[in-house]
């Protein structure tokens, strides 16, 4: 019978180690990606695919960490003012689903502040909505009917991203794998 799985069209690949990267928002679908792996292998009582480890650079793991190190960073290297810094720190619970106005109008003034060029984004979008462009890219392949903007609201209530990863690296701490 023949062998079903990721490597049925390269059998010779299926001993190898096998890792995982990528970076940024990497920091919750590699993770994500290598908790299902590490799953199916235990569920299945075998070695479907050889998961050794995974690679995450500059990752989005915690959202009350990434959020207060970013700040912190910005503080530490003068990018934000001295009051800025104290706003946040005294005002901003990163913890929270909900961010009390002085916290959001001292995030909306550090917002303001590194905007260089206002016009960049229009250029940016205007040249990313042309067909010649998203025809090279393979983007908007089914036609869709609004533009692609950078920040869209057309996903409202996107609520399947965890605040945190952090149990997944634990998880593969304990079970071996690099990380």
């Amino acid at each position: 019978m023949e062998e079903l799985g990721p490597f049925r069209r390269f059998p010779e690949y299926k001993k190898r180690d096998f890792y995982i990267a990528g970076e940024s928002y990497a920091g919750h679908y590699v993770p994500q990606l290598a908790h299902t792996i590490l799953h199916n292998n235990k569920k299945d009582n075998k070695t479907i695919i050889n998961l050794k480890g995974i690679m995450i650079g500059n990752a989005v793991i915690n959202d009350e960490t990434d959020n207060r190190g970013m700040f912190d960073y910005l503080d530490s290297h003068a990018i934000i003012s001295d009051q800025a810094a104290h706003d946040i720190n005294t005002f901003c619970n990163f913890s929270s689903d909900v961010i009390p106005i002085q916290c959001q109008t001292t995030i909306d003034e550090y917002n303001r502040d590194i905007v260089n060029d206002l016009c960049s984004g229009v250029y940016i979008q205007a040249y990313l909505n042309r067909a010649n462009v998203q025809e090279a890219l393979h983007a908007n392949v089914t036609k869709l009917k609004y533009d692609w903007e950078p920040c869209s609201d057309i996903i409202s209530n996107w609520g399947d991203s965890p605040s945190t990863i952090t149990p997944l690296l634990h998880e593969f701490l304990n079970n071996g794998l690099r990380v």
